[in-house]
């Protein structure tokens, strides 16, 4: 089984036209799904991802890793977009 992961969001970048912020957003394709881990502080994973022409509407999981605002902070920015996915974490997490 094969898969790539992209960054769309973490503390650095290099060499690219992508922007950076405290928090991690990664886009994970296999050949069968589209996941999101993590959404970042804000809706900067959504501005990158555009740069890197993915179509986050087309995300069937997205995954929470834990309630920190760095991670969960573009939460709903993605739930705007994407009204399908089926989100994946804790129920605790919202209350750490």
């Amino acid at each position: 089984m094969g898969y790539k992961i992209t960054t769309l969001v973490e503390n650095c970048v290099y060499g690219r036209k992508l922007q950076a912020e405290h928090g991690l957003s990664l886009y994970i394709e296999t050949q069968e799904h589209r996941l999101l881990f993590d959404t970042g502080a804000s809706d900067l994973f959504i501005r990158n991802a555009r740069l890197l022409h993915i179509d986050l509407q087309k995300v069937d999981y997205l995954i929470l890793s834990h309630g920190h605002n760095d991670h969960t902070g573009g939460l709903r920015y993605f739930l705007e977009l994407n009204t399908q996915a089926t989100v994946v974490c804790k129920s605790e997490i919202f209350f750490s």
